[in-house]
């Protein structure tokens, strides 16, 4: 019995050692499909996914994610009042987590946030929070003033955090205005610039029109924020939307340009995220469009039309390429400069935000639920990864955030997504 125990040990540790060699498989496509994870951390309770945070954030080394508590937001409802934690990227220990509610019905869904030093600032409806990222702690919070209720979309510079937001006012159809904050400290929010709206149409929808978005930057010394608004048209009552922008001179306080038109006024387009500044020039995705314009003159260089908008994933600008993931199933590759098609491929339609990190692109599919790495330069698909949580909860596909941390000191970087129940951490392609 020694000598078939020993070949049957023998074959066990050979199996062992191929298999952890093979920690990659592969779709017909050749894309891979299993990955093997550096580590995994659990994030949810028995009943509850993770969720309340959209966006890529990563501080000192740590990844923020989103966490569950279990603590219902409406009893026997199907959500529950999550939190966010952030862990050590190298180990997915948990360094801190943070729950500052400021009443017993504020729910959290992060999709934009402004970074500077070491807080943290995002809009929560009528309330703002700041947070400090070296310890989790709560720096301030606060009730905007005018009872002002925010937008999703905020953006920053320095220590000024900018955000459209508009005065709840009663039996009036409100619209919206540019605001700014210091994150330094709890003041009232500082009213920046109001786009001025043909009021004779602003009855006929419920719609809300006025700034929806913006990105600050400097030019010539001047701080100047682009500035998206939507004013309403005599086929307003239609859903007929005029989607225009402007750039503000901040330290003039007076408009450069303003009234540039997106596109044509149809039913639909809106603004659907931050505008991107690059290289002297401004991209929107806007509906079904994907438009450039000069920085300086507001001249519209190019634009894109798709059969379907952008709403559920948006686009980026990296490498000198605008990357737009479609809700037409396809992921597209444009030159900043012309606009000319550089590739398009098949992709997922909706998608988690996408992120780019050492001239790829990562995001989890809305359509699919699986971990996407694209190549920028040329629109090949790396990865398809299947969630390993499939195999015991049929919903815990990728989903709600997609971050990562660049290579650095001869390491490859690290790419981290939530399944809602864990979260996984992948080595980079680079």
């Amino acid at each position: 019995m020694v000598r078939p125990l020993a070949i049957l040990i023998v074959a066990c540790l050979l199996f062992s050692s191929c298999k952890e060699k093979l920690d990659l498989d592969h779709n017909p496509d050749g894309s891979v499909s299993e990955r093997r994870t550096m580590w995994k951390t659990a994030v949810n309770t028995d009943r509850y996914f993770a969720t309340g945070l959209r966006t890529n954030i990563t501080y000192n080394g740590g990844v923020l994610v989103p966490y569950s508590t279990g603590i219902p937001f409406v009893a026997g409802g199907f959500s529950d009042r999550g939190g966010i934690a952030l862990l050590d990227g190298e180990t997915g220990k948990e360094r801190w987590r943070w729950q500052g509610y400021m009443y017993e019905r504020e729910l959290f869904d992060i999709q934009y946030a402004y970074l500077q030093g070491n807080l943290m600032v995002f809009p929560s409806g009528p309330r703002t929070h700041c947070i400090n990222l070296d310890n989790g702690q709560t720096a301030w919070q606060k009730w905007k003033q005018d009872t002002v209720y925010s937008q999703y979309t905020m953006s920053g510079l320095g220590n000024s955090y900018y955000f459209c937001g508009s005065k709840i006012v009663p039996g009036s159809n409100p619209h919206s205005a540019l605001y700014r904050g210091n994150i330094l400290a709890p003041q009232p929010e500082e009213l920046v610039a109001a786009p001025q709206l043909p009021v004779e149409y602003l009855e006929e929808t419920p719609i809300l029109f006025g700034a929806t978005s913006m990105a600050p930057t400097v030019i010539e010394g001047d701080t100047v924020i682009v500035v998206d608004y939507q004013t309403p048209t005599a086929e307003a009552r239609y859903n007929y939307i005029r989607s225009v922008y402007g750039l503000y001179n901040l330290s003039k306080k007076k408009w450069v340009y303003k009234d540039i038109p997106l596109v044509d006024p149809q039913p639909g387009t809106v603004v659907d995220w931050l505008p991107v500044i690059y290289e002297g020039k401004i991209y929107h995705s806007v509906g079904r469009f994907i438009t450039c314009h000069d920085l300086l003159t507001g001249e519209r260089k190019w634009y894109q039309t798709f059969t379907q908008d952008f709403l559920m994933s948006g686009f980026i600008v990296s490498d000198g390429v605008v990357v737009a993931n479609c809700e037409d199933t396809y992921i597209y590759g444009f030159d900043v400069n012309s606009g000319a098609q550089l590739w398009r491929e098949k992709s997922s339609g909706s998608s988690t935000k996408l992120f780019a990190q050492e001239g790829f692109v990562y995001f989890a599919g809305g359509g699919d639920g699986l971990l996407h790495a694209v190549e920028i330069k040329t629109g090949r698909t790396w990865w398809k990864l299947e969630s390993p949580d499939l195999k015991k909860n049929g919903y815990a596909y990728f989903q709600q955030m997609v971050s990562g941390i660049p290579a650095k000191a001869g390491r490859k970087g690290r790419v981290y997504a939530s399944t809602g129940i864990h979260i996984y951490a992948f080595e980079a392609i680079r």
